[in-house]
């Protein structure tokens, strides 16, 4: 059994093809906001490394958000597409799912001064900078803005790198349907380009 994941949602794309729950191949690439260009020819090129085609998929994974309005759309349509055309079952993960730490906070923020903030066993929350409240001493860790990574260390926060996990699918549950990505806000609301892009948290720089 064979299984396709997308992520057009964080910096780097990655797709990815499985073998039952073993990666056989993975590729990455800097996402520079041409995804509806890239992917296609992406993911034709992995499966041809492995002489496969789309039918010989079985099952798709797709990462849904939180991201920009462009980047989760252009992976979940591409695999909402697939799914309805060869009746694949689905599975969906999220940001939060590749980026895992014990008692580490988990940000992506949407801009300089909003973002979703995921705080250990808890749900994630869309807030303000100014409304996130930290603990005392916390590691923290994700997808920032720098306002939002000199906040932090201003409170008592320290920067942690997490590599960008695959999905683990033996916790997934696969079911047919279409999956809806997940914006920032609400589907009208895009990335505004004077807060900067969006950048791995790098406790070097």
């Amino acid at each position: 059994m064979k299984t396709l994941y997308i992520n057009t949602v964080t910096p780097q794309t990655t797709i990815a093809l499985y073998e039952e729950e073993q990666v056989l191949t993975e590729h990455r690439w800097p996402s520079e906001q041409n995804e509806a260009e890239k992917l296609q020819p992406g993911v034709q090129k992995l499966l041809n490394d492995q002489n496969l085609s789309i039918d010989d998929i079985s099952r798709l994974v797709v990462c849904i958000g939180p991201g920009g309005f462009t980047s989760a759309r252009i992976g979940v349509s591409a695999v909402n597409a697939w799914a309805f055309a060869k009746n694949i079952p689905v599975a969906q993960i999220t940001v939060f799912d590749l980026y895992q730490h014990p008692e580490t906070i988990i940000i992506v923020s949407s801009n300089s001064h909003e973002g979703w903030v995921k705080l250990p066993h808890q749900e994630p929350a869309y807030l303000r900078l100014e409304d996130f409240k930290p603990p005392p001493q916390f590691s923290f860790a994700g997808l920032l803005h720098e306002g939002w990574r000199q906040h932090l260390e201003k409170h008592g926060g320290t920067c942690i790198e997490l590599p960008e996990l695959l999905a683990k699918l033996n916790q997934l549950e696969f079911q047919p349907g279409i999956v809806k990505p997940w914006y920032y806000k609400d589907a009208n609301i895009t990335w505004s380009k004077k807060h900067g892009p969006v950048h791995r948290l790098d406790p070097d720089r």
